[in-house]
């Protein structure tokens, strides 16, 4: 069996009208931290990812 680079997990993908909001209030409200974020040419959230806790460990 071939190593894998990140340990095994639950990865969920969600969307929101406003992404930026959304992604904040991850933040604030749950302790999420970014470990991804990638805007597009006119600032909007295109792509994000997240880390809780100990989750990428």
């Amino acid at each position: 069996m071939a190593d894998h680079p990140r340990s095994k997990g639950l990865s969920s993908a969600v969307c929101y009208r406003d992404a930026k909001a959304a992604f904040r209030w991850l933040e604030e409200a749950f302790g999420f931290e970014p470990t991804f974020v990638l805007l597009d040419a006119d600032g909007n959230l295109a792509h994000s990812e997240m880390e809780y806790g100990n989750s990428s460990s």
